[in-house]
């Protein structure tokens, strides 16, 4: 289903780049004077690489890597009145990256900005356990898992190579995302005794509530 849900997803970003640059600085954060598609579009393109840099080189400590700035723009490309608020998120983002090598030496560390759209949704657990960590919400992938078909022999590095597929094929600005439910599901170990498995040439009856 990636392949899917990323169809027309690099149009719709440069959909947001050039309403972004026809808004100019006043009307969104990403651009500035005389501002392009394509100066917006390398923006973000740079936002990305720096999100990339600054996770390698914190390392599990990163409050943000690349793949948490995909998502936001991913998720934010479906709400257009809210990418004035989108492209402020960008921004903060890329002053905060920009000025990550000095605050890594600093004791007063700039938190980043919140995602606007958070699609790894997380929970804090109350188990006293994680020591403040939060945990994971895996609630959606549970639901996705438990309705699909059996895994039968597919491996992690199938599902890597399938990413891989839809980044080349299909979007390569948003293709490479671990987001999709369905992703996990070689991994899950249950399936609902309950989930409907065909046949799928019959019509059923519906009940409105």
């Amino acid at each position: 289903m990636w392949e899917v849900k990323t169809v027309s997803t690099d149009e719709a970003l440069i959909g947001f780049a050039t309403a972004c640059a026809a808004a100019g600085p006043s009307g969104c954060a990403l651009a500035s004077k005389g501002s392009t598609t394509e100066n917006v579009l390398q923006s973000v393109r740079d936002l990305i690489d720096a999100a990339y840099d600054y996770k390698r080189k914190a390392g599990p400590s990163a409050e943000i890597g690349s793949a948490a700035v995909r998502s936001t723009l991913y998720g934010g490309l479906y709400w257009p009145t809210q990418w004035p608020q989108l492209a402020e998120t960008g921004a903060k983002y890329i002053e905060t990256l920009r000025n990550a090598s000095l605050l890594s030496n600093s004791t007063h560390k700039r938190s980043l900005a919140p995602p606007l759209f958070d699609i790894n949704r997380r929970q804090t657990s109350s188990n006293g356990t994680t020591d403040g960590d939060p945990s994971r919400d895996y609630s959606f992938q549970g639901v996705t898992c438990a309705d699909a078909a059996d895994a039968g022999g597919v491996t992690t590095k199938d599902v890597f190579d399938y990413l891989v597929k839809v980044t080349r094929e299909v979007s390569p600005m948003f293709g490479p995302q671990w987001i999709d439910g369905g992703l996990y599901c070689h991994r899950w170990p249950v399936r609902a005794v309950e989930r409907y498995a065909g046949p799928w040439n019959k019509s059923l009856l519906i009940l409105f509530l």
